[in-house]
This record gives C-alpha cells, structure tokens and sequence, in this order.
C-alpha cells in the first residue's frame, strides 16, 4: 500500500510544511496522528492526497525532516 502521510515532529513543521507545499500547488492537511515510535505516543503529519514524492522532496529542501511515511487510517 502506498504512503499518504508524512509524520513530522512537531505542529509547527506540520504548519510550515503545509504552507509552504501550498506554495508550490500541492494540497495537504494537518492531521494529528498515532505513532509508535521512541516511546511517542501522537505526533502531526501531513496528509497529502496527491504528489507525496514531490511534496516530500520539497519538504527537504525546506529542511523539514520526515519522521515517518504512514497511510491515513
């Protein structure tokens, strides 16, 4: 199954990361969600119906780290 949402860190990257990806014409959502990493318990991501890979790609030249690749449940 292919990925739709990408967990960053915190809210504001979550936010930035939306605005700027809205800059460059790709749709995406903030969204709390569930992960179960490093005994972290929710985190934020972005869901990104369309473009994943371009989006991810422009996050990193924004220096905003992906923290993990989900699928919305």
């Amino acid at each position: 199954m292919k990925y739709n949402v990408l967990v960053l860190s915190t809210i504001t990257y979550a936010m930035k990361g939306r605005e700027i990806l809205r800059k460059h014409g790709i749709t995406a959502y903030v969204e709390s969600v569930s992960i179960e990493k490093q005994g972290q318990s929710c985190g934020y991501g972005l869901y990104i119906p369309e473009k994943i890979e371009d989006a991810e790609e422009i996050l990193a030249k924004y220096n905003i780290r992906v923290v993990e690749r989900t699928v919305r449940k």
